[in-house]
């Protein structure tokens, strides 16, 4: 629940970004996106998300130098992230992720959630073509994806056997689980609150009890953690996949002999 304090605190940085923008005649238009756009998800844990908008040749003056940012001086530290993007953390725990852009590389991008701040006609198509490239669902293929899931879990576990519970680790908690989600996220009932972009990303508030029990499962080593994996798939995909494939999952039990 946001309290209003909260809410107060983090649209008064908005505000201050937007005037700082304005004022900065590189800056051609601002992009709020995430929660950022949609402020009722804000809470306490909130990061500040948004797209800042140049003409052509200004991006990596405004990368360099982040003088322009709202008490700049308070910045505790900041670093580049992705060829458009950097991160931003404030000596007061406040973070800040943006890109960076011309109307090309805008126009070029993938944006669900966003508002635009401010900015002229070319901003707003180029914003408009990037809001409509994003698709409305998860897109892909609900067998390769689940598949894709099987494998690494074989992979992984063998790993984990191995010794090396490390890597087996990173890969059951990332690519297996995204795997999962992305086939979890077409197959259950669509909703708005899902994001798009991040299968992960508010999945627990759409479907708390597979979230609390996908959470339950990460939380242990990586082959418990593969196999009731397998489990909250067969309880959860199973009736909703009339061509759930079995034959996959007990190919996969049969490897490792899990009997239950």
């Amino acid at each position: 629940m946001t309290s209003e304090t909260t809410l107060a605190r983090f649209e008064k940085y908005s505000e201050s970004l937007t005037q700082s923008c304005i004022q900065n005649p590189k800056i051609i238009g601002l992009v709020l996106v995430g929660s950022t756009a949609e402020t009722q998800r804000v809470d306490e844990w909130s990061d500040h998300d948004f797209f800042v908008i140049t003409e052509e040749g200004d991006q990596e003056a405004l990368r360099q130098n982040l003088g322009w940012l709202p008490e700049s001086n308070s910045v505790a530290f900041s670093f580049r992230e992705t060829e458009h993007g950097l991160k931003v953390v404030y000596q007061s725990g406040d973070v800040l992720e943006f890109a960076i852009f011309s109307c090309n590389e805008l126009r070029a991008c993938m944006v669900n959630h966003h508002r635009l701040a401010y900015g002229d006609e070319p901003v707003v198509k180029a914003l408009t073509e990037a809001a409509n490239r994003l698709p409305p669902v998860v897109i892909g293929d609900d067998l390769a994806d689940f598949r894709h899931f099987l494998s690494v879990l074989v992979i992984q576990v063998g790993r984990a056997r191995r010794g090396e519970e490390i890597t087996a680790g990173q890969g059951i908690h990332g690519t297996a689980t995204t795997a999962l989600l992305k086939v979890l996220t077409r197959r259950l009932p669509a909703d708005p609150r899902l994001d798009t972009l991040d299968v992960s990303r508010r999945f627990e508030f759409v479907h708390p009890e597979i979230g609390k029990a996908i959470a339950e499962a990460l939380a242990q080593k990586p082959e418990p953690a593969a196999r009731d994996l397998l489990k909250i798939s067969e309880k959860y995909l199973a009736p909703v996949w009339p061509d759930f494939p079995k034959r996959e999952v007990g190919t996969v039990k049969d490897v490792f002999s899990w009997t239950s």
